[in-house]
């Protein structure tokens, strides 16, 4: 079992398979993956951990869910790395509202 602890403190858990970029779990029913899926925004998974390793630069993508007739649902939460041009322009943001507040 992979342990996930997003920005807000809430945990979750998902299975061995799972990766920064798919995280899959199994839940009793459909109405089980939105409140898990709320918690896969931009700004929850900056700094989430995955088994105690900080992932500051991962994006959601989508949500798949699938069950067969009388089944569990498994759920594939799919995310991607922000690319060095994303975390560049962040920084250059970040540089030109400091710059702005130093300055007026």
């Amino acid at each position: 079992m992979i342990t996930v602890v997003f920005a807000n403190g809430t945990t979750a858990n998902f299975t061995d398979d799972s990766t920064p970029e798919e995280l899959i779990t199994v839940v009793q029913s459909f109405a089980s993956v939105d409140p898990l899926r709320v918690q896969f925004n931009e700004e929850n998974m900056v700094g989430m951990t995955i088994d105690e390793t900080i992932y500051a630069n991962l994006l959601p993508v989508a949500t798949e869910a699938r069950a067969n007739v009388g089944e569990n649902v498994e759920v594939h939460f799919i995310n991607r790395f922000k690319t060095n041009e994303e975390i560049m322009q962040e920084q250059i943001t970040e540089l030109q509202q400091a710059v702005a507040e130093i300055g007026g």
